[in-house]
């Protein structure tokens, strides 16, 4: 081998390092740290970097809006899928097309949706809502809209186990709003926490029946919703749960 073919091999090699599908295809060798974001005007900044290792990407965002933020860089960066199918436990349907230009809270699946950023939407809905039928009702008429009008892929699910199975689902990124678990304001649910416990292992429990393949999980603090005494409390369970063996 001359030194001609050395030097094109090994400059090759080096650009693969630092290309972006390069990177992609070295990080998923690896196991993924937590990273903690923040929203800041319209933008997400890193404020902790763990050293705990799981077997997906997984951050951790204070605001719903930082997740479309979030989802867009990943699959830029070519770090996700664009075929993924995006699963959110939240009591919100944060879908509004006559706002979208504008990413907000109350709109960042239209933006996941505007952007093509995954192939389906699911939203599962709390146990809770049962007590606030027209609040499950709006939701409902709002994810037919999103359907049947702009042809976007939302759905809207009353529990997890509803979901289609993993091998339907393909590759998961799996977004969990911590009002789903302990909402303040409404529609507000404030259990005890050996409640919230029970919850959450559930929540584990169908993953693992349902065989999802979990691509990415994105936990949402949304601190003016959640009770903020359970925050981290949901947050350690979360952890503990996932991290990797």
């Amino acid at each position: 081998m001359n030194k001609i073919t050395i030097y094109i091999i090994f400059t090759l090699w080096i650009f693969s390092l630092f290309c972006p599908s390069g990177y992609a295809r070295r990080i998923r060798l690896r196991d993924y740290p937590l990273v903690r974001y923040k929203v800041i005007e319209g933008g997400l900044v890193y404020s902790e970097i763990t050293r705990d290792n799981y077997p997906f990407h997984f951050a951790i965002i204070d605001n719903p809006e930082g997740v479309a933020i979030w989802l867009k860089q990943k699959i830029y960066w070519e770090l996700l899928s664009r075929n993924a199918t995006l699963i959110v436990l939240s009591p919100y349907l944060d879908y509004n097309r006559d706002m979208f230009r504008v990413l907000e809270t109350s709109n960042w699946l239209t933006y996941v949706c505007e952007y093509a950023l995954v192939k389906e939407i699911y939203v599962v809905l709390p146990k809770y809502l049962k007590d606030y039928p027209e609040w499950k009702s709006s939701l409902q008429s709002i994810a037919k809209e999103a359907r049947e009008v702009y042809n976007d892929p939302v759905n809207l699910l009353d529990k997890l186990s509803d979901l289609p199975k993993g091998e339907e689902l393909g590759s998961v990124i799996l977004v969990i709003d911590i009002p789903f678990f302990s909402n303040s304001k409404f529609p507000s649910c404030i259990p005890e926490l050996e409640e919230i416990i029970f919850q959450l292992n559930s929540v584990i429990n169908t993953l693992k029946e349902k065989r999802i393949n979990l691509e990415a999980l994105v936990i949402v603090e949304s601190p003016e919703f959640s009770y903020n005494e359970h925050i981290r409390k949901i947050e350690e369970q979360l952890l503990e749960m996932f991290r990797s063996k």
